[in-house]
């Protein structure tokens, strides 16, 4: 049809022609051009019918096919995603505008979305600014988590079919706190790993407050230990780094691969340590209470004098741990609580020694060691830090049952450990009170053990 239809237009060009050239006036010049002109638009129009007519509905005809046969295999691809996105690789491509504000409509910066797939994967997961479009999405279910310091946590799932807008309002939720989640959410993102990452000093004691960046070189999330030197992180699996800073401590950074639940403990080196001159006065209070045991007769059983070096002993030994103490704002306010441990142990010590070399109690020792072999004394277990309720609770304890024993055992040892506890509990510090625990326990330990008790049981002289 295309064929005879162009042999007609050039016989109708060429008779044309012939016409024009058998006409010789000017006028007939004149017609001669006017018919070109037509017929040159008689071609055109139909080169432009071809195109738009036949060349389509052959194109349609080819894509009906392939539709069919996609169809038939398992559904069209898209579904309703046809409306807007674009195709890349043959499949639809859609994006997620984000804008972020409060009830106020005030807009929002600096939350930490994270978008991620219905299998799992993360397609998102950074700090964003008020308004965000993320680009090149598949189509399907996505998981929306939103979270911003001060605001209630947005997670939301939504169907992804189409290009979306997506108005984040945060509502204000004073009530919770998401310092400990700054820029990582904790907790809400199953099948991914959590990681328990633990501060401490080398003396084992929890650094509060410390700060944390996680992240690669250029993007890094910050998290803050609580009052256990702990924050706990859900995060995706992978490589990260972890820059570790604390006032009063050396900064440290560390290499993980995360790929499993883990728990990451960290050291940090304090850089305030005791200074010689509270050295120089602990090492004092120890050697009184060591001097005491040096005066007592070699002939005599010494096992609860031994026992009153051991307690002197993890004195000193919680003094040089909290020395490693830097949960403090200044080295200032450092200094003064480690004062206040040395004159606790300086107060403790001295009664500790006078009790031990008073006439009465080496007397005892001495009627013991008739009965008994000296023996190693057992070691106070490692004592918490306990409240003042709680000690005053034990020291009342310790009293009764000193008034109710006093016919059956020489109370006098325990009363000097209780004596000592007693005389920290007024001091107005938690240092004080910290040590004075440390002597209740040690009578409350006296008067159960067995070994010692048995040696408790004499008449007083």
């Amino acid at each position: 049809m295309l064929l005879a239809e162009s042999s007609f237009a050039m016989g109708t060009v060429n008779d044309t022609l012939d016409a024009a050239t058998r006409t010789p006036d000017a006028g007939g010049i004149s017609l001669q051009i006017i018919l070109i002109f037509i017929i040159v638009l008689l071609i055109s129009a139909i080169i432009f019918y071809y195109f738009k007519f036949y060349k389509r509905r052959n194109e349609g005809e080819g894509n009906d096919f392939g539709r069919t046969l996609k169809g038939g295999l398992g559904g069209t691809e898209g579904g309703t995603g046809g409306i807007g996105g674009i195709s890349i690789g043959g499949r639809r491509k859609f994006k997620i505008t984000f804008k972020v504000s409060d009830e106020n409509k005030k807009q929002v910066n600096d939350s930490f979305l994270l978008l991620q797939k219905e299998s799992g994967d993360i397609e998102f997961s950074n700090k964003i600014p008020s308004a965000v479009t993320i680009p090149n999405l598949d189509e399907g279910r996505y998981n929306i988590k939103m979270v911003k310091d001060g605001y209630a946590a947005i997670n939301q799932i939504v169907n992804l079919k189409a290009d979306m807008n997506f108005d984040a309002l945060l509502n204000a939720d004073k009530g919770k706190s998401y310092t400990e989640a700054k820029g990582l959410i904790k907790g809400i993102i199953e099948g991914m790993p959590v990681i328990e990452i633990f501060v401490l000093t080398p003396s084992g004691i929890p650094l509060n407050n410390a700060k944390i960046l996680i992240g690669s070189q250029k993007s890094k999330q910050e998290v803050k230990t609580n009052s256990n030197g702990m924050c706990t992180l859900t995060i995706p699996k992978g490589e990260y780094l972890l820059s570790i800073e604390k006032d009063l401590c050396e900064s440290q950074m560390r290499h993980i691969t995360i790929n499993m639940n883990e728990k990451v403990v960290i050291n940090l080196i304090p850089t305030t340590k005791i200074t010689p001159e509270q050295r120089n006065k602990l090492q004092l209070a120890y050697s009184m209470v060591l001097n005491a045991y040096n005066e007592i007769h070699i002939g005599y059983e010494r096992t609860i004098p031994k026992y009153f070096v051991k307690v002197s002993e993890k004195v000193v030994k919680e003094i040089e741990k909290q020395a490693e103490n830097v949960n403090f704002n200044s080295n200032e306010e450092y200094e003064k609580v480690m004062n206040d441990y040395i004159k606790a142990a300086e107060i403790s010590m001295n009664i500790l020694a006078v009790g031990m070399l008073e006439n009465r109690n080496v007397l005892l020792y001495a009627k013991l060691s008739r009965y008994e072999k000296e023996i190693e004394p057992p070691v106070l277990p490692d004592v918490e830090k306990i409240s003042i309720s709680d000690a005053y609770r034990i020291l009342s304890e310790v009293d009764n049952v000193l008034i109710y024993e006093i016919r059956n055992i020489s109370t006098y040892p325990v009363a000097v450990l209780w004596r000592a506890a007693k005389h920290l509990l007024n001091e107005p510090n938690d240092a004080s009170a910290h040590i004075g625990g440390i002597f209740l326990k040690a009578a409350e330990f006296m008067l159960k053990n067995d070994e010692l008790r048995r040696r408790l049981k004499i008449t007083i002289l």
